[in-house]
């Protein structure tokens, strides 16, 4: 997607639209020592079995296996966001309970390579800033936006300074998830608990939309070409919605398999890739849709449940977090 204009609201927060990763080059992963983090206390069922497929077969590029890249030593890595300005991964660890208010949460620097650059680049109870366990994350203009445990806040990408933060605790929120920016630099995010879409303009919030047909959303992203956002459900269903503010919530397209998404990327060239814990897979689709029931370009299995993902620049490159792995997994993805 297009970066957007840097620009500055009233109450200084910083907006923008949403950073396009750019291309990764392989390089060694290092290894960094951690203890591991339970997912238990989600508020939603996390497994850690990927199942067969009904013939047996597992689906990865074609007809060779290519391992991923693997970042270790994490602490629940919940999401990732690629800085293509800086060449740099970002990484939410919950680093605890999902829902705790324990000021312990992080965000990690790692370099394209996969090499940790600072794996507590961000880190809540340190020089004043407050971060419970981070969920998915966006890039508007140099701000890093994370949806938090009662607050969306935003910190600067180079220096990791606490920009602005947007108490949320007024909408009883069940569960903030994911955040996506359309092209003005509004932040938009999902809340899977109260079926909801809550809109964050400078240091307001509202909400934006509240639909039982939302099936408890989770990844949101902006879809640049159609000019509205694509809402994937947790709640069972396999069809993706597209929305646009003020807009009617609209069944989109809807995938042959897998069940409970969360994370979703829209390449530039409109491949539209989807994480899927239901079967542990990553999900590529065509940039056009193929029918009642979409055609799968490209299956990865996974060995582990998958949550918020991030996509490079050039579409070669899908980062899976595994909060129970205490994992990112760096996939390369096939080509149209």
């Amino acid at each position: 997607m297009r970066r957007m204009p840097r620009t500055t609201s009233s109450d200084g927060a910083l907006f923008g639209g949403r950073r396009a990763p750019r291309a990764l080059s392989w390089g060694a992963v290092l290894v960094v020592a951690g203890a591991l983090t339970s997912a238990a206390a989600a508020p939603f069922p996390i497994s850690t079995a990927a199942p067969p497929d009904e013939d047996g077969s597992v689906t990865r590029l074609g007809a060779q296996q290519a391992d991923p890249k693997v970042i270790t030593g994490l602490l629940g890595p919940e999401s990732v966001r690629f800085d293509p300005d800086q060449k740099v991964w970002f990484i939410g660890n919950w680093n605890g309970a999902a829902s705790a208010t324990d000021n312990n949460g992080m965000i990690s620097r790692v370099l394209e390579d996969g090499t940790v650059d600072a794996l507590d680049f961000i880190q809540g109870g340190r020089n004043g800033t407050t971060l419970h366990a981070p969920r998915g994350m966006t890039i508007v203009g140099d701000t890093l936006w994370a949806a938090d445990v009662d607050a969306i806040r935003g910190f600067h990408v180079r220096s990791g300074e606490l920009l602005a933060a947007v108490d949320m605790t007024r909408w009883e929120p069940g569960f903030l998830n994911d955040i996506a920016a359309d092209d003005s630099g509004t932040l938009y995010i999902t809340d899977t608990g109260r079926n909801r879409i809550y809109r964050v303009r400078g240091a307001n919030s509202s909400i934006a939309l509240e639909d039982s047909m939302l099936n408890r959303p989770n990844g949101i992203t902006w879809n640049e070409r159609e000019g509205d956002f694509v809402v994937l459900p947790f709640g069972g269903s396999q069809t993706l919605m597209s929305w646009r503010a003020g807009g009617e919530l609209r069944p989109w397209r809807t995938l042959p398999s897998g069940g409970r998404y969360d994370g979703i990327e829209i390449l530039h060239d409109g491949r539209v890739v989807v994480s899927s814990q239901t079967d542990s897979s990553i999900y590529v689709l065509p940039a056009e849709s193929s029918g009642r029931v979409e055609t799968v370009l490209q299956r990865i299995r996974l060995e582990g449940a998958p949550a918020d993902i991030a996509v490079d620049a050039a579409g070669t490159t899908v980062a899976v977090p595994y909060v129970a792995r205490n994992l990112v997994e760096l996939w390369p993805i096939g080509t149209p």
